[in-house]
């Protein structure tokens, strides 16, 4: 350790005799203070750490600390980096037998023990935010992978349109809301006419791609907030919030146009059969309404097929 001391001008004026003077060397860093020479030259010789251009650059930094300390009276150190090396400064008091300051000791150091701690501080830093990351990718994958799975057990697998848990799912918080706040809503019943020639004539192959079409028609129709779902085989169902009753009349001849006029791949022209029920805050569940939309299906295809009937 390079030792220096730092006697107050004080200090040395009234306790100093004047031939001693020469003993002590004024300081530029720290204002009010001398380097007592003997020591200084000392440290300069063996270390040579206070040369002109390098101890500025040390104690630059450091004077502001030291203006600090001679008010709250507080020793302090600062670490520092100089040619790629790091050094720790300690400025000690001295205080007379009276408690008053009238000096420092100042040491300083090369610490190698610092590096070692600051780079085990960094790589530790590094291993722990580098297991944060992974944490975070491995929590965001398995809530990703869990919404899929959701996702998948509501889907139909054909069409990708919603099941038959989602639709109820659905249409029992539309129904639910009604009653709270009243209002209605409407559900349809499609089916397609003849599929089974369908299957019979192009293979159950091509049956396949018409009901992929027929449920991205059906999606393209509809409203972004309307829901529909594949029922089972060749048969759909529709929930549509907030449309009475001439509202859900004109959506189901919509559809019901859109497929007749629609070229399905190789097969060509088919039809639909449409059964509607409103459903009102009088309904105290879902079986209610679909047993209405479903008898009125029947009465659609009994009629001539190619038809909605709202009941």
């Amino acid at each position: 350790m390079d030792t220096y001391f730092l006697i107050s001008e004080e200090t040395v004026k009234t306790k100093v005799f004047d031939d001693q003077l020469d003993n002590y060397i004024d300081s530029e860093f720290f204002e009010g203070y001398f380097y007592d020479r003997e020591v200084y030259d000392v440290s300069l010789r063996k270390n040579n750490l206070l040369v002109e251009e390098k101890s500025e650059i040390v104690f630059r930094e450091t004077s502001k600390l030291f203006e600090d300390s001679q008010r709250t009276k507080n020793n302090f150190s600062i670490q520092y980096k100089l040619d790629g090396k790091q050094y720790l400064l300690q400025f000690l008091a001295i205080e007379n037998i009276s408690g008053e300051r009238v000096g420092y000791f100042l040491g300083i150091e090369e610490n190698t023990s610092l590096v070692v701690e600051k780079t085990d501080f960094y790589i530790e830093s590094g291993l722990v935010t580098l297991l944060l990351l992974l944490l975070l990718v491995a929590s965001w994958l398995y809530i990703r992978y869990q919404i899929h799975i959701t996702e998948i057990s509501l889907r139909d697998n054909l069409t990708g349109l919603y099941n038959r848990y989602k639709f109820n799912e659905f249409a029992e918080s539309e129904l639910q809301r009604c009653k709270r706040y009243g209002g209605e809503f409407s559900i349809l019943m499609i089916d397609i006419d003849f599929f089974k020639k369908v299957n019979d004539t192009y293979g159950h192959l091509r049956g396949d791609m018409v009901l992929k079409e027929l449920a991205n028609l059906l999606m393209e129709t509809l409203r972004v907030n309307d829901l529909v779902a594949r029922w089972g085989g060749e048969e759909f169902i529709c929930c549509l919030p907030n449309t009475n009753r001439d509202q859900v009349v004109i959506v189901a001849e919509k559809l019901r146009k859109q497929v007749e006029d629609n070229n399905f791949e190789e097969v060509g022209h088919i039809t639909i059969s449409i059964g509607g029920a409103l459903v009102t805050p009088e309904d105290d569940k879902l079986d209610g309404p679909i047993g209405r939309a479903d008898n009125g299906l029947y009465e659609s295809k009994n009629n001539g097929r190619n038809r909605s009937t709202i009941v």
